[in-house]
């Protein structure tokens, strides 16, 4: 079982690329991203992913989760990287684990409403360190579930309203417009690579907070350890928007350090 991925929220819109959606495909269901459209050689960056219902009526769709990145799942989601907006046909990811996945949850399946708009948080990778080649780059994320899908891996108990849904779902596949990020030559400074590693893991264990509630609302009653969950969940916040600042502030210094260019 792999860990959520730190979800990197980067504010200052100046520093912020997006791409624009692709012509809206059948249900209205459109993925975009956003990330910092300037980055060091080298540096750790997030990409924000947003699900966006830009139809009249409401969609639905399944959230990722444990499995969804190695293809196990009934709703598979791949980031594909490449030199043109065209990406690379060859998914990423796919890497060694161990043979246990999260069971689905009540609230993996999303209905969102006409002009809806959530983000998604965990178990998608986001960190794209790799980006080591100066120049542009570009990211695209594609989402692709069936229901008749057979899913790998251990699971625990699914959520049966979960599963029921999921059944009356069609097939679908949806991908986000290529999303453009420029390295720069120059090398990421190690100051702000100890702010990213910091705010990441606070992140992370936000992520995981959020988890635990989300596990905690599938229990027929409220008992303790829900109003814990709660607790571990505020704290966590608190933690995180500290750090989030001191990271934001170390990249802003980092960046106004960089020459302009001739």
């Amino acid at each position: 079982m792999r860990s959520p991925a730190a979800l990197i929220v980067l504010v200052a819109s100046a520093t912020l690329a997006s791409a624009a959606p692709l012509p809206r495909e059948a249900g209205g269901l459109e993925f975009r991203l956003e990330a910092p459209a300037t980055v060091f050689k080298g540096e750790p960056f997030t990409v924000r992913v947003f699900a966006v219902n830009g139809d009249r009526e409401p969609v639905t769709f399944v959230r990722p989760t444990d499995g969804s990145l190695d293809g196990w799942r009934k709703a598979n989601y791949a980031w594909h990287r490449g030199r043109t907006a065209e990406c690379s046909d060859r998914p990423e990811g796919g890497g060694a684990r161990c043979g246990n996945v999260n069971a689905w949850k009540s609230d993996d399946v999303v209905t969102l409403p006409a002009g809806g708009r959530v983000e998604l948080r965990g178990w998608l990778g986001e960190n794209h360190s790799t980006l080591n080649e100066p120049g542009a780059h570009f990211l695209r994320l594609r989402y692709d579930f069936d229901p008749d899908r057979k899913e790998k891996g251990l699971a625990g108990t699914h959520a049966a309203d979960a599963i029921a849904l999921m059944a009356e779902l069609p097939k679908r596949v949806v991908s986000s417009e290529s999303l453009a990020v420029t390295v720069l030559p120059a090398e990421c400074p190690a100051t702000l690579k100890a702010a990213h590693a910091t705010f990441a893991r606070s992140f992370a264990q936000l992520t995981a907070a959020h988890e635990a509630m989300s596990w905690e609302r599938t229990r027929p009653a409220p008992h303790a350890q829900s109003d814990d969950a709660a607790r571990r969940v505020a704290e966590a916040e608190a933690a995180c928007t500290e750090a989030e600042k001191a990271y934001l502030a170390a990249r802003q210094q980092a960046l106004s350090q960089v020459p302009a260019a001739p």
